[in-house]
């Protein structure tokens, strides 16, 4: 997981995922927090062997963001899956997609800047 260097007057807000299997394959990762999203959910004792977890501190929760295609309705620039957020273990470097089953939202990013 990478992200651009930080600038003071722009905190870091996107980071990216790549597969080191895949190189062509990356994903844009949100923090959540950075929208006032907070998740509280177990993971299961499969999930927690496959992560290779041993303490709550080495694991972040993102979400994965996507660009919508252009609806001519929408006026979203970023659109976030909360429905399905990627679980990371920083420390050993493994991840997972945890799929929630029942939570009934969206949620939209939009830029302060004009669209290109």
């Amino acid at each position: 997981m990478f992200h651009q260097e930080e600038n003071p007057e722009q905190p870091v807000v996107v980071h990216w995922l790549q597969s080191i299997d895949e190189p062509d394959v990356a994903l844009a990762l949100v923090d959540p927090a950075v929208f006032g999203l907070n998740y509280e959910f177990a993971l299961s004792d499969e999930e927690e062997r496959l992560l290779q977890m041993e303490k709550v501190e080495d694991i972040a929760v993102l979400l994965i963001a996507y660009k919508p295609q252009p609806d001519a309705d929408s006026k979203a620039n970023i659109n976030a899956n909360i429905n399905g957020p990627i679980v990371l273990n920083t420390r050993a470097r493994l991840g997972m997609q945890k799929v929630l089953v029942g939570l009934e939202a969206d949620v939209t990013l939009k830029s302060k800047k004009p669209a290109a």
